[in-house]
């Protein structure tokens, strides 16, 4: 059986940022909270390659990017993501802040390609985990991790402090 020729997965770059906010836009459209996104070209860029907010002032987050095999866009898809530290495992992984791969170009196996690439370099580094959140509600994206054989951790609730509540609590340390 023939292996399915993919474009180049990349590195983003500056030039790339406008394309990855527009699928930044189609993500949140598709989960029904494009008012959410406050993200702008210029917070991108700063975090991407300028190192953002960091306290060693280095980029911290990474975007990888699937050429586009034929179309006008630059971007088949993108993957934004980080290398965090399971304390338990001693060892670092990868964990996915988001895939998004244009809507017309879903399920012919992009977002495959993607989690394949980010499981390569986890392998080839030594890394112990990939890891990821998808929403309880999206069935799609469900019915696609578990095809990976991805482990289901229910176990656990994501919690998220933010806005008011993150100040209120800051000012209860000081």
């Amino acid at each position: 059986m023939a292996t399915k020729e993919f474009p180049l997965i990349r590195d983003a770059v500056p030039e790339d940022i406008s394309e990855i906010q527009e699928l930044i836009m189609q993500l949140a459209i598709q989960e029904g909270l494009p008012e959410h996104v406050h993200c702008t070209d210029e917070q991108l860029i700063k975090a991407l390659f300028e190192g953002g907010d960091t306290p060693l002032g280095k980029p911290c987050v990474f975007v990888k990017v699937v050429e586009h095999p034929s179309g006008p866009e630059r971007i088949a898809a993108f993957t934004l993501f980080w290398y965090d530290f399971p304390t338990w495992s001693g060892k670092h992984g990868i964990y996915i802040e988001d895939i998004c791969v244009r809507e017309e170009l879903r399920g012919q196996g992009f977002g495959s390609y993607l989690m394949s690439h980010l499981a390569q370099i986890c392998v080839n580094s030594g890394f112990s985990r990939l890891a990821w959140w998808v929403k309880n509600s999206n069935t799609t994206a469900i019915g696609f991790y578990e095809r990976m054989n991805a482990n289901i951790m229910d176990h656990f609730t994501v919690r998220h402090l933010e806005g008011e509540g993150l100040h209120e609590l800051a000012k209860g340390i000081q």
